[in-house]
C-alpha cells in the first residue's frame, strides 16, 4: 500500500509533465499593408480579412484569422497580427448606410454590404503569403 501511495503522485506528475507541451509552436506571419480599389477608386472604408487556407499537400495552415481597416483604399496589417504565411483566403467587406431601424427600442442606422458576394461571403480572393512580402493590392469590380 505504501508503494502505491508514493507512486501515484508521481505517475500524475509524469502525467502532467506531459501535457504541458513545452515550447509553443511558433507559426510563422507576415506584415504588409496594400490598397483596395473599387472601379479604380480607392474603397473608402472597410475591412480585409486573411484566412490561412491550405498548404501545398491539402492541409490547413494553423494560424488564426487576421484582418485591418481600410481607409481610403489603404489597409496596414499591425507589427503584432501579421498574417500566416502561405495560401490565404482574402475577405472584403464594406457597408453603407441605407436608412433607419429599430432594435431593442432604439433607432439605429440600417446598413447593407455594397461590394458583390465573390470578395466577402462567396470569396473568390486568396494570396499567397512570403515573409520578404511588403504589399499586397486588390482591385475589385463592383459588377
Amino acid at each position: 500500500m505504501k508503494l502505491i501511495s508514493k507512486l501515484v503522485p508521481a505517475v500524475c506528475l509524469l502525467i502532467i509533465a506531459g501535457c504541458s507541451g513545452g515550447d509553443a509552436e511558433k507559426i510563422e506571419t507576415a506584415v504588409f499593408s496594400g490598397k483596395v480599389t473599387l472601379d479604380g477608386q480607392p474603397l473608402e472604408k472597410g475591412v480585409i480579412q486573411f484566412h490561412p487556407g491550405n498548404d501545398a499537400s491539402g492541409q490547413p495552415l494553423r494560424g488564426k484569422r487576421t484582418e485591418a481597416t481600410i481607409n481610403a483604399g489603404q489597409y496596414q496589417l499591425s507589427s503584432d497580427q501579421g498574417a500566416v504565411v502561405g495560401e490565404n483566403i482574402v475577405m472584403i467587406s464594406a457597408t453603407k448606410v441605407v436608412g433607419k431601424e429599430m432594435a431593442d427600442g432604439e433607432e439605429i442606422d440600417k446598413v447593407e454590404q455594397y461590394l458583390p458576394a465573390i470578395y466577402n461571403s462567396e470569396t473568390t480572393l486568396s494570396v499567397n503569403v512570403t515573409p520578404e512580402d511588403q504589399e499586397h493590392n486588390f482591385e475589385l469590380k463592383s459588377k
